[in-house]
Order: structure tokens, then C-alpha cells, then sequence
């Protein structure tokens, strides 16, 4: 059930909606970075919920600026931790 929920809200997912996140985390994030953090959590979510993102989060390290890599970093591993954001 959740697999279902988070693959619908992932596809509908917009690079607006990755930035107002962003922001209220108090990470400014540009159009660029949220367009690839968008491209790569509609392809690649279930690696992030289930898998090992260590490839995925190798390459997006090279894509994205890396304030924005440091501090998705630690939200990503502080969910995996406690199991929220």
C-alpha cells in the first residue's frame, strides 16, 4: 500500500514541490537541482525506499550542486534512520 501511495505522489511530483520543500528545510534549491532531484526520484524511488542509492547518489553528487547534495544527504539518511524528515 504505501509502495502505491508514494509512486503516485512521486509521479505528479513537481520541481516547485522540491523547492518549497527545500525551503522550509532552509535549503534554497535552484530550478536545475530540482529538476534532477525530480528525474531521479520518479525513476529511481524505490532503490531510495527499499534498495541501496549508493550509485544513484554517487551520480547525482556530479550533477548537482553540492550544498544542496550535502543537505538532501542528511535528510535522506535521517529518514532512513528514523523514518520521517
Amino acid at each position: 500500500m504505501y509502495e502505491y501511495i508514494i509512486k503516485q505522489y512521486i509521479k505528479n511530483l513537481s520541481e516547485k514541490d522540491i523547492q518549497d520543500y527545500a525551503q522550509k528545510q532552509g535549503i534554497n534549491v535552484s530550478f536545475h537541482d530540482a529538476k534532477i532531484l525530480k528525474e531521479t526520484a520518479q525513476k529511481d524511488w524505490y532503490t531510495f525506499y527499499k534498495g541501496d542509492p549508493t550509485t544513484i547518489l554517487e551520480t547525482l553528487k556530479a550533477k548537482i550542486d553540492p550544498i544542496t547534495y550535502e543537505a538532501g544527504l542528511l535528510l535522506y539518511e535521517n529518514w532512513k534512520k528514523n523514518g520521517s524528515i
